[in-house]
């Protein structure tokens, strides 16, 4: 029963990197990710939900997929590629944590918003998290630092 489940996975993965991950919406490569995210919910509400609502593909292993591929495109952004690997996983988590906010209002029918206005709350806040160190787990107790990610596969990211 594994395999199925690690065929239907990979599957999955493949599936989402093909058809929205892959999608190029402006000049930065995490705000693509971004919104990728909120046209998977858009458009794929179904699936949208079985994995990032209802976990049916497995919470730790979706997590790591979509934490290395937001770290990998990362790397594009001159000055967020500056940063140490702690303070990327913050940027990556806030860009996550604004994509589901707007995914599932988009998703839900509750917003209307356009593509520039996203890429331009987007661009904001990376610029803000760089610039004033915002949203740093190192700093703040009971912030990021304090948030699990399963295990220690996230620190080899």
């Amino acid at each position: 029963m594994d395999e199925l489940k690690n065929a239907v996975l990979q599957r999955v993965q493949e599936y989402l990197v093909t058809e929205f991950y892959g999608r190029t919406y402006c000049d930065d490569a995490l705000i693509n990710l971004s919104l990728a995210f909120v046209d998977l919910a858009r458009e794929n509400n179904h699936l949208y939900r079985a994995i990032f609502v209802e976990d049916h593909f497995g919470v730790q292993t979706m997590r790591e997929f979509c934490y290395k591929l937001a770290i990998e495109r990362l790397q594009s952004n001159p000055d967020a590629k500056r940063l140490s690997k702690d303070r990327q996983m913050d940027l990556v988590t806030g860009c996550w944590i604004i994509a589901t906010g707007i995914a599932s209002l988009v998703s839900s029918g509750y917003i209307n918003i356009e593509q520039k206005q996203m890429v331009s709350l987007l661009k904001a806040q990376i610029s803000d998290f760089i610039q004033h160190d915002r949203f740093n787990s190192q700093l703040a107790p009971g912030s990021m630092a304090n948030i699990s990610f399963g295990n220690s596969k996230m620190a080899q990211l």
